[in-house]
Parts: structure tokens; sequence; C-alpha cells
């Protein structure tokens, strides 16, 4: 029968039961940590700032880029665009509602042949475009009783995009 090794007390061999669950809880005290971080926040904030009300579309990430690449490698892309279009479109009308649908849809194109500039219908401001979010991976450790140092270094990672729609009154 295989031996267990266990921290709960025996009548003989406690020691030797614990030593390796010490050499995990050590291993485990060594091992680096790993975060993801972005500007996200700060990037919203800044498209935000001056009073609009924005409305966020679909975010762009690592398997959407897998995605249009399938679709393009594959020919479908333009369905593949068409949808992804579909899916924006349907978020800012869920998240935007009271506003008029052609009004809305005719100064969205607009800010956006525009770049993102900003578009006035009447008392209401639209302005629309595609924020870039930066994004890093940080691996490092601050545990210097097992290290011996604190260290963390980042490494980037691909950035994400997220089209928005803004609105305020004058």
């Amino acid at each position: 029968m295989p031996s267990r090794t266990n921290c709960f007390p025996r009548k003989k061999g406690f020691l030797s039961a614990c030593t390796g669950c010490a050499v995990a809880v050590v291993l485990l005290a060594a091992v680096p940590a790993v975060a993801q971080e972005s500007n996200r926040n700060q990037v919203r904030a800044n498209v935000a700032s001056g009073g609009w009300n924005v409305v966020w579309g679909v975010t762009i990430t690592e398997a959407e880029y897998a995605k249009a690449s399938i679709s393009i490698s594959s020919g479908s892309y333009a369905a593949y665009f068409d949808g992804l279009l579909q899916r924006n479109i349907d978020k800012f009308r869920a998240n935007a509602r009271g506003v008029a649908a052609s009004a809305m849809s005719d100064a969205i194109k607009q800010s956006f042949k525009g770049r993102g500039t900003m578009v006035r219908l009447g008392r209401i401001g639209v302005k629309a475009g595609v924020a870039k979010y930066s994004r890093w991976m940080i691996f490092g450790s601050n545990n210097s009783k097992f290290i011996g140092s604190r260290w963390a270094k980042k490494f980037p990672l691909p950035s994400e995009y997220q089209p928005y729609v803004a609105f305020r009154l004058f």
C-alpha cells in the first residue's frame, strides 16, 4: 500500500510526514506573482471627461483577432466584419435607449468618418471613436524571505480596442 504524506499527527513519524508539506509551502512561496494590467480605466475616463455619456461597444480582444484572421484566410471576411458591426450596433442601441435611431445612426456615421470629431444634433453633441487599451503582463515577486530580492518585469500584450459613442447636452 502506498504511503500518504500528510500533516496529521500519527503515533510515529509526524516530522517526516510533514516534510512533503513543508517543501510544497516553500515552493509555492517562491513562485513569482503574475498579474495583467491595462490603462482601460484611464482611457475611459478621458473619453468621458467633459460631461460625455459614453456607450461602449464590443471589446476587440485576441479572440476577435483570431476570428478576423480565420475569416480573412477563409475568404469570409465580409461576413465576419458585418457581424462585428451588427453586434456593436445592437450593443449601442441596447445601451442608448431614448435616442432616435435614425438620428443616432447618422451622427455616428458622421463622427466615425471624421475620426472621432463631435457632431451636433440641435442641443445634443455626438462623438464616436475607437478606444485603444494598452495591456501588459507583470511577472514579479515581493517576497524577499524566499527569493532574496524584490523584482518585477513588464511584458507587453496585444492592445485591445473598443468602439464607443458618446452623447452630451449643450
